[in-house]
């Protein structure tokens, strides 16, 4: 929904590999509970009796798994030839990644067409977040439907030299017609973003209005839609980005940090894969390149990334736009003794587009994650006992830029879905 190494893989493996599904519902549970490593290793060990829980669980791992076009096809023949065998319930999943798949297609009637069908046919089937965001993204790809398709023309082996800001953000430089901007390169960030002096002062092609954004806090900012003819990052043109033009006031954190615009994952996609070193030197390749293993997924436009602590396996929303590492309610249930055995409950208050907010949590120390050959330990990290969304309820937290930089190195390929930290 619209938002603003070797030794790790065999142990992942192992952990998965006895969790064997015997029918649809054992398997699909793992897709419910959005546990999407395990759903693909164990669905790569399944085989069902009737076709379409067979393509319909494949369409689901390939959508989850970036793999927008092929995913499509499948459900595409489930509407043709098995749509009377589905119950009504799965069809509002399959719907719903169809929308997901030509959004990240650059497909927006076709994505149009599938979140109305969703609401006409199938909204009861959605959860109250959902249902909350299914009209603002049908006003989204109705603005955008007219609209050509993002074309990226990546260089391979091009270089562009980012910065971190005030905030420890990375900041890519952006051209515009003549202007150069610094951005947030923010891989949490579902559509990339422009403030609205921004978008006046650079003639940005204004689409339409009354589109409401989720923002970290769940606080609703209302916005426009909106189209780049052309930007530019380093050597590699970007045509035909859609964007969400907000207010200034919801991009400004006190008298001394402001954001102009945010590069969001539908850009950051389209170079492929990106290695970006410890002196923020950002290289994009774009060769297919391939892991044994999948440590990254997406859950609607958002990334999740698999994570090990404590001998777990975990999974957290990969958020580059994230200064700090922040857990949530399920790393509490899963460590409740401990925490509160060794923590003391307090308020914790979440700062983001459109304002602040207070939520119950606990300041936790020296939590360790691992990711491949990386183990760090974060010095400070707040643990949220309230679920301020719904999807919270299904991962254990969101990866910020305190696990991220201490690496030396980061590798992030939407070819073969692997984050590699070095």
């Amino acid at each position: 929904m619209i938002k603003i190494k070797i030794k790790a893989a065999i142990f992942l493996l192992f952990i998965t590999g006895n969790l064997n599904a015997q029918n649809f519902s054992d398997c699909y549970n793992y897709y419910e509970t959005k546990d999407y490593f395990r759903l693909k290793t164990n669905f790569e060990k399944t085989v069902l009796k009737e076709k379409w829980e067979n393509d319909l669980l494949k369409g689901l791992v390939l959508s989850v798994f970036g793999r927008h076009f092929e995913a499509n096809l499948i459900f595409d023949d489930i509407l043709a030839y098995h749509k009377k065998s589905v119950p009504d319930s799965l069809l509002a999943e399959l719907y719903k990644h169809k929308a997901i798949n030509h959004a990240g297609l650059y497909e927006y009637k076709n994505a149009l067409t599938a979140s109305i069908i969703l609401r006409d046919k199938y909204s009861r089937f959605l959860d109250e977040e959902e249902k909350d965001d299914l009209p603002d993204e049908i006003a989204l790809w109705d603005a955008l439907k007219n609209e050509q398709k993002q074309k990226t023309e990546v260089i391979n082996g091009s270089m562009v030299q980012m910065k971190k800001d005030i905030a420890g953000l990375w900041n890519i430089p952006v051209i515009i017609g003549d202007t150069t901007l610094d951005f947030v390169f923010d891989t949490g960030a579902n559509v990339s973003v422009l403030t609205e002096s921004t978008a006046l002062k650079l003639g940005i092609k204004i689409l339409g209005s009354g589109i409401k954004v989720g923002t970290a806090t769940d606080i609703k900012v209302d916005s426009k839609a909106g189209v780049c003819a052309e930007m530019q990052i380093g050597k590699m043109k970007i045509r035909n980005v859609a964007l969400l033009i907000i207010p200034d006031e919801a991009l400004t954190f006190g008298p001394f940090y402001k954001i102009t615009g945010i590069i969001g994952i539908p850009v950051i996609k389209a170079l492929n894969e990106i290695t970006i070193n410890k002196d923020n030197l950002l290289t994009v390749s774009n060769t297919a390149g391939s892991k044994k293993y999948s440590n990254l997924c997406f859950e609607g436009f958002t990334p999740v990334i698999q994570m090990i602590h404590n001998s777990d396996s975990l999974s957290f929303i990969f958020d580059s736009g994230a200064m700090k590492t922040m857990l949530f309610k399920p790393y509490f249930d899963a460590y409740k003794s401990d925490i509160e055995k060794n923590y003391e409950l307090t308020e914790i208050t979440l700062g983001g587009a459109g304002g602040n907010k207070k939520v119950k949590g606990y300041n936790l120390k020296g939590i360790v994650l691992v990711s491949g050959n990386l183990k760090a330990v974060l010095e400070k990290t707040s643990l949220l006992i309230e679920n301020i969304k719904i999807r919270n309820s299904y991962f254990f937290g969101n990866l910020g830029q305190d696990f991220i930089m201490q690496s030396n190195e980061i590798i992030i390929n939407y070819g073969g879905m692997f984050i590699e930290f070095r």
